[in-house]
């Protein structure tokens, strides 16, 4: 295996980083959608079933993907995504 060394200048800088490349996001995974941000019985949740509390730690974390699913058409995230 060969070994490099790399230095880093951070008074020089050769551009801007799109704040997008550091980003996260939603997507039909685990809980994340089922139990997580969709939960249509949860004491939380809106006319639509999403919980407006998970709603809120993510607009916390400023995801910029937002994956649709079978549950979440680009036209239902974007009605709950307003505002953001």
């Amino acid at each position: 295996m060969r070994e490099v060394k790399v230095r880093l200048h951070s008074d020089i800088a050769i551009g801007d980083t799109d704040p997008r490349l550091f980003g996260a996001f939603v997507e039909h995974l685990g809980r994340c959608v089922y139990g997580g941000i969709f939960e249509p019985t949860h004491p939380s949740a809106d006319g639509r079933g999403f919980r407006q509390d998970v709603l809120a730690l993510v607009r916390q974390l400023n995801p910029t993907i937002i994956v649709a699913t079978a549950v979440m058409t680009q036209a239902h995230a974007r009605s709950v995504l307003d505002g953001w």
